[in-house]
């Protein structure tokens, strides 16, 4: 006797999700156990009713009989075969082709036909399958089976190949800016970076889309994907056991679950700290960290429709989802959607804010138990081979990072002192092996308290000319966690300490420097100094490549600099506690003693008599006092019309919060005349991850 009509639905819409997303798959296969699934073979009540049935011997001589009847070669039996005894694996059940043979053989002796078995309630012999309905479910598993293995697969490579494009642009436009000089007009450039490049979507508040170019990005990459999970629905033949609606429904959580999957490797590709992109495609870290969102958001939705559409069917049909629970891959499938969920909510800024360590902790926790839950889930499944490319891309990063550590010196000691209660400078010789370029960055693990070795927290690296040869230099802003802790160490009477830790890197882009004849403007905020003094240190022939000149050709080079810099170099440094100043004393004034105009903006109008010092009054820059914070668009536009007169282009090198780094870039666009001769750059640094 057949099995109530809601049950009968449910199992052949989990049925012909399981049959299609395995690794293998075969209309013939799908069409036997879809009728047979719609009888009882003493399985219905029981506790596992999987394990029940794959391991009933009329269950199993039924299929096998109907498979050798709608099998058309040989090759297609012995894959019937591969598949029975994969299905029956999954359930603990380890069938040879010997196994199945003696199945057959005993199966033909009892073989009773459907409309005998239709008859009682529960089945305990074999029996043949109906040739109608078999060629009906057979035709529609084929149909099926072009849906998920055709459409769904190339759809979900076409998200893949989104970026894949939008990366080979990058990489060409930025190839040919870096090495190969393929002019482009200077209209194309000015349009581009007035219009789309520079100007920040919502100039209110920081988003998720900082520029218009993000947001043009990933609003077309949403558009695929929305269009992706739309086409392609188009079934004409029906089930014979689900009705229309479901069938949509179950094709729809296909396309959903696949998508999800696909996105797994692109998400970690877009995350990972060794992501090879950053060297050749112009694209940033912190670009990729918003692509990484965006990835993370796609994912976490498909695979939330995924869960619900599954959730819809079983409740609609008044299944018992107890049973369901059961099932470790769906049960897996449940806890990986809730993780996904959570890390979403997690992420938002307000937390990283307020409790960054909290959230990287819950971070890393709850990433290696949604890979180990979705694993679970998908591993009998087609869509395993994106988990395998996401781990494996994983991996890559670990080991990459570790060979990192190893170049980097391994443990080493660092030197800790305290410039003041806010900031701490962190010295160390620089390795044998660490390659140091102007604007790179390193992730730092202090080894002192020991519990936080797990942490690495990137600063941007200096090699400052007036510190001893081969020392780099960080300077660290004091926050909660591990930089509150690393303040409250024992230090001697010279305010040092020494500890040991781990360096990783180096990261980042080297500094593009600017020409003898372009003018130079840094504008930092507070400790955003550190990421704009290497481009500067760039300027006056600090940087490797210049010092590999003959002293013929850098004594020219000299004359051309000493001779321009006081007007095409400046550094406006905002700072709301004089004490900066004093740390950084010797750096500002290099670089005012090489012509470099440097002008300190204190938003502090009152000096303490801590605050005062001789050296101040002797320093070659100048510190401006304000009640209030200084207008930066107002700066920019009149450093942008100082270059008008003179008729230099001017690059902007600019870092601070990522509010600041907008007003900048929104006061740049607004300042490009298209057409014009002076060309206006900006390169910003903004640690906002």
């Amino acid at each position: 006797m057949k099995k109530p009509a809601c049950l009968r639905s449910i199992l052949s819409f989990a049925l012909i999700t399981r049959v299609l997303a395995f690794k293998w798959s075969s209309p013939v296969v799908g069409a036997c156990l879809s009728f047979y699934k719609n009888y009882d073979f003493d399985c219905g009540a029981h506790s596992d009713y999987y394990v029940c049935l794959y391991g009933s011997q009329p269950f199993l001589g039924s299929i096998l009989s109907c498979m050798d009847n709608g099998a058309k070669t040989s090759k297609e039996r012995d894959e019937t075969n591969e598949l029975v005894m994969f299905y029956a694996r999954q359930y603990g059940h380890r069938y040879t082709v010997d196994d199945l043979e003696r199945f057959r053989a005993n199966a033909t002796k009892y073989m009773r036909t459907y409309l005998e078995a239709s008859k009682i309630r529960i089945v305990n012999f074999p029996f043949t399958a109906n040739e109608g309905l078999f060629e009906w479910n057979e035709d529609a598993e084929k149909q099926m089976e072009v849906f998920i293995k055709r459409d769904t697969v190339w759809l979900g490579w076409g998200l893949v190949w989104f970026w894949v494009v939008v990366i080979a642009w990058s990489t060409a436009v930025n190839i040919n800016h870096r090495y190969i000089g393929i002019p482009v007009p200077r209209t194309v450039s000015q349009f581009c970076r007035k219009y789309i490049t520079y100007p920040s979507t919502i100039k209110i508040a920081p988003t998720l889309f900082p520029t218009r170019l993000h947001t043009i990005i990933i609003s077309a990459f949403v558009i695929q994907v929305v269009l992706s999970s739309s086409i392609g629905y188009g079934y004409h033949i029906a089930s014979p056991y689900i009705s229309s609606k479901y069938l949509v429904l179950n094709m729809l959580q296909h396309r959903s679950g696949g998508f999800s999957a696909v996105m797994l490797p692109i998400l970690v590709l877009f995350g990972i700290r060794n992501n090879p992109l950053t060297y050749f495609s112009g694209f940033s870290f912190a670009d990729y960290m918003v692509f990484h969102k965006v990835a993370a958001i796609i994912m976490t939705t498909e695979g939330l429709i995924h869960s619900i559409i599954w959730t819809i069917y079983i409740v609609c049909l008044q299944s018992n989802y107890t049973l369901w629970v059961k099932e470790t891959s769906f049960v897996c499938g449940i806890i990986a959607t809730v993780i996904a969920c959570l890390m979403i909510f997690v992420s938002l800024k307000i937390f990283r804010n307020h409790a960054y360590e909290v959230f990287l902790v819950i971070h890393n926790c709850f990433s290696i138990l949604f890979v180990v839950m979705i694993w679970i889930h998908v591993k009998h499944l087609a869509y395993n081979k994106w988990v395998w490319g996401m781990l494996s891309i994983w991996c890559i990063d670990r080991l990459t990072r570790m060979v990192r550590i190893i170049m980097s010196g391994g443990i080493q000691t660092l030197e800790v002192e305290i410039c003041d209660a806010k900031v701490l400078k962190i010295s160390f010789k620089k390795p044998r092996w660490f390659k140091y370029y102007h604007g790179s960055y390193l992730f730092v693990s202090f080894l002192t308290p020991w519990f936080t070795a797990w942490q690495f927290h990137p600063f941007t690296t200096i090699s400052s000319p007036v510190e001893q040869d081969g020392t780099l230099t960080l300077y660290v802003k004091v926050m909660k966690g591990v930089t509150r802790r690393l303040s409250q160490l024992d230090f001697d009477e010279n305010g040092k300490i020494k500890i040991r830790g781990m360096i990783e890197g180096p990261y980042g882009s080297p500094v593009r420097s600017c020409k003898v004849e372009e003018n130079c403007v840094a504008v930092a905020g507070g400790l955003g100094i550190t990421a704009v003094l290497p481009a500067l240190y760039c300027r006056f022939l600090q940087d490797e490549t210049v010092q590999t000149k003959t002293e013929k050709q850098a004594a020219k080079v000299l004359k051309t600099l000493t001779s321009d810099y006081a007007v095409t170099a400046s550094l406006y440094w905002i700072i709301n506690d004089i004490r900066y100043v004093k740390w950084l004393h010797s750096d500002l004034q290099y670089l005012a003693n090489n012509g470099c105009k440097v002008v300190i903006l204190l938003t502090r109008k009152q000096l303490t008599e801590c605050d005062s010092s001789p050296h101040l009054e002797a320093a070659a820059y100048t510190i401006f006092h304000s009640e209030c914070r200084p207008d930066i668009g107002l700066l920019v536009s009149s450093c942008v019309q100082e270059a008008f007169k003179t008729g230099n282009d001017i690059s902007f090198y600019t870092c601070g919060s990522e509010s600041f780094n907008n007003i900048i870039s929104d006061k740049l666009s607004e300042n490009i005349q298209v057409g014009c001769k002076v060309q206006l750059t900006h390169h910003a640094e903004a640690y906002v991850w």
